[in-house]
């Protein structure tokens, strides 16, 4: 769970460059490919991400960003990020 919000956070760039546009058509292209990019990733991956346990923690680095997050509780699952 941890990891699958990370990799939310992967092309964050298309969103900055959502923002940056006037035209709202550019804008929901920008949006969708956000969307859609993030099955980009999961295209080779045969499990399931990891189940954290209680306290566990994530980290993913960008050039730009850095994304740590933890596991809050487990019934019901909460990360915090």
């Amino acid at each position: 769970m941890l990891q699958k919000v990370a990799e939310i956070f992967q092309f964050e760039s298309l969103l900055s460059k959502a923002a940056e546009q006037e035209d709202s058509l550019l804008r929901l292209v920008y949006v969708t490919a956000f969307c859609i990019a993030q099955y980009g990733g999961t295209q080779f991956r045969c499990s399931k991400p990891f189940n954290p346990i209680l306290g566990e923690t994530y980290e993913m680095k960008s050039r730009d960003w850095r994304f740590i997050s933890e596991q809050v509780s487990h019934h019901p699952p909460i990360s915090a990020g």
